[in-house]
């Protein structure tokens, strides 16, 4: 006999179990996207990158076909950039699997990629990093247009290797060489160096008082590509040139005390083939060259020294707001300087201090804002006399 009550108990127990099986399939049945290959590679700037493969999971680990994935990507300074993968969308295969790739671009450092499942919002992200590509150029960056006395060195010479996108390029042996004049016994401070972060690598012309005058070429090659070069002349002349003057001096005593000096000096800035000048107004992309003589204190003369080189620097276009001091040491690295005389350091040294001392200051770009440049020398009870009356000035823009 029919029993309508069991009968009504098992359709009951039947239909939740259809209804638990509905929703079941109603719900998500995607689990994961994961990279399966292809991130955290490095390719070269301008190069496209290996594809980069991703697969799609449902909730139980099987791969999921024809599931729509879009792909963006974030640049290295954390803009999105569009059209740089491709492609940017693409529907999961039989295995699960979508890839993309970075198409090339010129632009080193770190490259984020996104994988988005559409119609779960789920997603992964993974890394490619574009370094530099192949050296194809070597540029001079600091040290043009100098004049120098014979048996004197030159400020630093300063070259930048770089890839077809102006790339710096790092680790790279640079050898320098020199184009003298006959009868010269000039020399290099370096004759090769290892390019730093900044692809820079840096020597000086060392020239000797014998050596005749004439123009002195410091050639730099990229050693595993001779055809990679630059060059850059110095003019070496017998005599100190005619700098406009800064009148006496200031000594600063050990023990703090400031008086007038017996020392005068000259210096000025020239820039590009111009003329020296004590005060001077260029861009940020002229080269400048700032040169001091240091006509020494009759009693000085013999005693050795240290020669000091500091400079003033203020961003804003008015002195004496928010400026800091720096100090030039003897490799011509800019310092810091906290404004404390013992701290200052030697940028050269002479044994014994001749009538009248000349100092290849800096030479090179300048970065906007405004410059005070100062010379002078310290003797060994650290009494420093310097040009603190007048200096050589400089408006950048």
């Amino acid at each position: 006999m029919f029993n309508y009550q069991k009968t009504k108990k098992g359709l009951s127990l039947i239909s939740v179990i259809l209804l638990y099986g509905v929703l079941s399939l109603s719900q998500s049945v995607f689990a994961a996207i994961t990279v399966t290959a292809g991130g955290g590679q490095q390719v070269s700037a301008g190069s496209d990158s290996e594809d980069i493969v991703f697969k799609v999971l449902d909730e139980q680990g099987n791969p999921k076909t024809g599931t729509t994935v879009n792909f963006s990507l974030t640049g290295p300074t954390g803009n999105t950039i569009a059209d740089g993968l491709s492609p940017s969308s693409i529907d999961s295969d039989g295995d699960g699997l979508v890839s993309t790739h970075l198409n090339g671009t010129g632009a080193v450092g770190n490259y984020s990629i996104t994988a988005t499942i559409v119609d779960d919002d789920q997603k992964v992200i993974t890394n490619v990093i574009v370094a530099a590509a192949a050296a194809t150029q070597l540029t001079l960056v600091a040290g043009n247009n100098q004049s120098l006395t014979i048996g004197q060195s030159s400020s630093n010479i300063t070259f930048q290797l770089a890839d077809a996108f102006d790339n710096a390029v790092a680790g790279k042996t640079v050898n320098f060489s020199i184009q003298a004049p006959t009868g010269s016994n000039s020399s290099l401070s370096l004759t090769t160096a290892a390019t730093d972060t900044n692809g820079q690598v840096t020597t000086r012309l060392v020239t000797n008082s014998t050596d005749p005058k004439g123009n002195y070429t410091v050639i730099a090659n990229l050693d595993d590509d001779n055809t990679v070069t630059a060059n850059v002349s110095v003019e070496v002349t017998d005599l100190i040139p005619d700098l406009p003057s800064l009148g006496f001096g200031m000594v600063l005593e050990a023990t703090g005390a400031l008086t007038e000096a017996n020392a005068s000096f000259n210096g000025g800035i020239k820039v590009n083939n111009g003329e020296f000048q004590q005060e001077a107004a260029f861009t940020i992309n002229d080269s400048v060259f700032i040169q001091g003589v240091i006509n020494v204190d009759s009693t000085h003369v013999g005693q050795p020294a240290e020669i000091l080189v500091v400079g003033y620097y203020n961003p804003l276009l008015a002195f004496d707001v928010g400026g800091v001091y720096v100090m030039i040491d003897n490799n011509n690295a800019i310092l810091n300087w906290d404004g404390n005389p013992a701290n200052l350091v030697a940028f050269t040294s002479v044994a014994q201090l001749p009538t009248r001392q000349f100092v290849n200051m800096y030479g090179g770009p300048l970065p906007a804002g405004q410059v005070r440049a100062y010379v002078g020398y310290r003797l060994a009870d650290g009494t420093i006399i310097f040009n603190g009356n007048q200096t050589i000035n400089a408006r950048i823009k």
